[in-house]
């Protein structure tokens, strides 16, 4: 059996976590910003790293729509992962919950069409995989879960998409 270098398995088992969130195919590290710390490049400054952005113009700028809620919705996991308390975490955490509502009941309105909630489930899972891409992140990402654990949010009945 063949060892493998230290840095060699940070990137396999990131491959991995993305096979397993995203799903096979989805995942292409080409581009994709794997620099130390959680901000990554942000060089617009618009709170969504720069592969991020190119991830959203590219699958998901279809409408005006759909692209805002992509880009609340990924401004909304980096602030999640970056939170340093559970009052924090808390909230990007309910700020998250709007944008999937927004992004399900109103992006891709109507759900019952396989179609919409194919690409509402995809859109969902490619930011969060391209969030929490590099060791670091997912650790983190994973740390901010724990600090809601037990946490109760409030519904909304209409979706809130700001």
């Amino acid at each position: 059996m063949t060892n493998l270098s230290k840095k060699t398995l940070p990137i396999s088992g990131i491959a991995l976590v993305c096979l397993f969130v995203a799903g096979p195919g989805v995942c292409d590290p080409k581009g994709e910003d794997f620099t130390p710390g959680l901000k990554g490049i942000d060089s617009d400054a618009n709170g969504i790293r720069d592969d991020i952005d190119a991830l959203i113009l590219q699958k998901y700028a279809d409408t005006p729509i759909i692209k805002m809620t992509a880009e609340n919705y990924a401004r909304a996991v980096q602030s999640f992962m970056e939170a340093q308390t559970n009052e924090e975490a808390y909230a990007a955490a309910q700020k998250s919950g709007h944008m999937i509502n927004c992004i399900n009941f109103v992006a891709f309105a109507p759900l019952s069409n396989i179609d919409n909630y194919t690409r509402s489930s995809r859109l969902i899972k490619d930011i969060s995989a391209y969030t929490a891409n590099t060791s670091e992140r997912f650790e983190k990402y994973w740390s901010s879960n724990e600090m809601i654990g037990g946490g109760r949010f409030h519904i909304e009945t209409k979706p809130i998409c700001d």
